[in-house]
C-alpha cells in the first residue's frame, strides 16, 4: 500500500522516506481523523508534502489549531491538506485575529475558514479586509467574509473589470455589492444577463435584486427554468411577478411539480422546454398558429 501511494504522488521525498517508520504513524494519524481509503489519497495527493513534515511538532499541532477554529475534524480534513503546515496556519491565525478585531462574528468567521480555507493565507489579506469596509460591507453578515474571499482569490484589476460589465447594464455601486456578483466570471455574467434581459425581458434591476442566479449554470438551470416561466407568462397562466431567487433556488423535483407537469396537459411541450429539446419561442408559436 505504501509503496503504491508513494509512485501516485511522485514526489522523490516521499520515494525516499520509510514507510513504516516515518509515513505509517502519519497516515495512522488522518485515518483516525476519518480517512481511509481513497479519501485519504486524495487527502494526501492534494498536497504531497504534507507526508514530509514532522507528526508530533507540525501536523499534529497544525491539525488542533485549525480543529479549534473550525469545531470539527470533518471541517479539518475536508478540503485543507495543503493549509496545514504551520507557516500557513500562523497566517491563518493572523488573519483570522484581524477578522475577529474588526468585529466580525466567531460563526462567520468559520463558515468562511471552513469553506475556503485558501482565502486566509493570501498576500495582502489586511489591505483586501479594509477595501471590502471601504466598499460598504457589513461586517456583522456573512457575506462580508465572503468578500474578502472572493476578493483574495483575484486581482483588484479583474474585480474592477467584473463591475465595469454589470455597469454596462445600468447596475450602480451599491447594487454590485455581492460577493456572489463577483464570484462569476465576466463572460457568464453577460451571458445571463443577456439572457434574463434581452430575451426574457426581465428589467436589469430585477436581477441586481437577486445576484443567486450567477451561481447556476445558464445552460442547465437559467435557460431550462426561466424559459418554461415565460411561456407560462406570456399564455397568461401564471403572474410575472415571480422571485427570481426563488426560480433559481427550487429542487429540480419542485420546480416540475409546480411549473411544468401542473401545466403539460395545458401547454403540451412544455416538458420539452424544460428539457432543452424544444425553443421556447417555437412552442409559443406553435402554439398560435394552431
Amino acid at each position: 500500500m505504501f509503496r503504491s501511494l508513494l509512485y501516485k504522488f511522485g514526489d522523490p521525498l516521499l520515494l525516499l522516506s520509510k514507510p513504516y517508520r516515518t509515513l505509517k504513524p502519519k497516515l495512522d494519524f488522518f485515518k483516525s481523523k476519518g480517512l481511509v481509503e481513497i479519501d485519504l489519497a486524495n487527502f494526501i495527493s492534494r498536497f504531497p508534502r504534507l507526508l514530509t513534515r514532522g507528526l508530533e511538532k507540525e501536523l499534529i499541532p497544525s491539525f488542533d489549531t485549525l480543529r479549534s477554529l473550525v469545531r470539527s475534524d470533518e471541517n479539518v480534513i475536508q478540503r485543507n491538506s495543503w493549509i496545514m503546515v504551520s507557516d500557513r496556519v500562523k497566517r491563518v491565525m493572523v488573519n483570522v485575529e484581524l477578522l475577529r478585531n474588526h468585529g466580525v462574528p466567531e460563526t462567520n468567521i468559520r463558515k468562511g475558514l471552513a469553506t475556503k480555507p485558501r482565502a486566509y493565507t493570501v498576500n495582502g489579506f489586511k489591505e483586501n479586509l479594509e477595501k471590502i469596509k471601504e466598499m460598504g460591507f457589513n461586517h456583522l453578515q456573512i457575506t462580508f467574509v465572503m468578500a474578502v474571499q472572493v476578493l483574495g482569490s483575484m486581482t483588484q484589476v479583474n474585480w474592477r473589470k467584473k463591475m465595469d460589465v454589470y455597469k454596462r447594464w445600468g447596475w450602480s455601486d451599491v447594487q454590485v455589492q455581492s460577493p456572489i456578483c463577483m464570484s462569476t466570471s465576466g463572460k457568464k455574467i453577460m451571458a445571463i444577463m443577456n439572457f434574463l434581459v434581452n430575451e426574457m425581458e426581465y428589467d436589469s434591476s430585477v436581477v441586481a435584486q437577486h445576484p443567486i442566479v450567477f451561481l447556476y449554470s445558464l445552460k442547465e438551470r437559467i435557460i431550462p427554468r426561466f424559459s418554461v416561466i415565460r411561456v407560462l407568462v406570456l399564455r397568461g397562466l401564471i403572474k410575472e411577478n415571480i422571485c427570481l431567487s426563488t426560480l433559481a433556488n427550487l429542487v429540480d423535483e419542485s420546480f416540475l411539480d409546480k411549473f411544468v407537469k401542473k401545466y403539460e396537459l395545458q401547454v403540451p411541450g412544455l416538458m420539452k422546454v424544460f428539457e432543452g429539446q424544444l425553443n421556447y419561442q417555437e412552442l409559443l408559436q406553435n402554439s398560435s398558429s394552431c
